[in-house]
């Protein structure tokens, strides 16, 4: 059995609202396009790698492990001390440019290279380490998959359009930001614009951690 062509645009229309819902995927893009709308885009392709990570882990059967509640806590303290890492060390840095009067681009001593590959290890992580996101490909994208259909090709293509999805909305976002950087990058508004997606990121892993008490 073949699913309905009706429930598939359903499901993109819930993973494009899932997927553009704003979050820490969001705080990132938005954040690496102030620097260049190239490491937007790389933080971008990012996220979307870690959509790619779940899907495959969805297709294996190993999202199921995922949600067990020792997976659960281990997922939640990895990603919570990471997303408190990136906030508190997004924090500092914008200290330091303060105390040193330098702009918001990256330090001198840091090459192109090493700041694109970080920018997409960044968006990688994560998306990989969000402990939600098994939730999405465990309660949500099942309602889809036909009973008498073939669960692994039908749960590839619901992964594979949450990941197109990510692929369209994030690019978007990067663009959109990285051509509003000249009103963006004025020094009181780099400075709030920064400010908040750092906070947002520690209070997100904050968050989390506490979720764990």
């Amino acid at each position: 059995m073949t699913a309905p062509p009706s429930s598939i645009v359903s499901f993109a229309g819930i993973a494009a609202l899932l997927v553009m819902a704003p979050g820490v995927d969001f705080a990132l893009v938005l954040r690496a396009s102030l620097t260049s709308r190239r490491r937007g885009l790389i933080s971008s392709l990012g996220v979307a790698s870690g959509l790619v990570l779940h899907t495959g882990l969805a297709v294996a059967g190993v999202s199921a492990l995922l949600m067990t509640s020792t997976a659960q806590f281990w997922l939640y303290l990895v990603s919570g001390v990471f997303l408190v890492y990136l906030g508190a060390r997004g924090l500092v840095g914008l200290s330091a440019e303060l105390r040193r009067g330098a702009s918001s681009t990256p330090a001198a001593g840091e090459s192109d290279a090493a700041s694109d590959r970080s920018a997409y290890q960044r968006g990688f992580l994560v998306n990989a380490l969000n402990p939600k996101a098994p939730v999405l490909f465990l309660s949500i994208m099942p309602q889809f998959v036909p009973e008498r259909g073939d669960n692994l090709m039908y749960t590839t293509l619901l992964g594979s359009i949450v990941v197109i999805c990510a692929l369209v909305w994030f690019p978007l976002v990067a663009i959109t930001s990285h051509r509003l950087s000249r009103w963006l990058s004025r020094p009181s508004v780099s400075l709030m614009v920064n400010t908040v997606t750092a906070g947002v990121i520690l209070t997100l892993g904050i968050r989390q951690l506490l979720e764990l008490l």
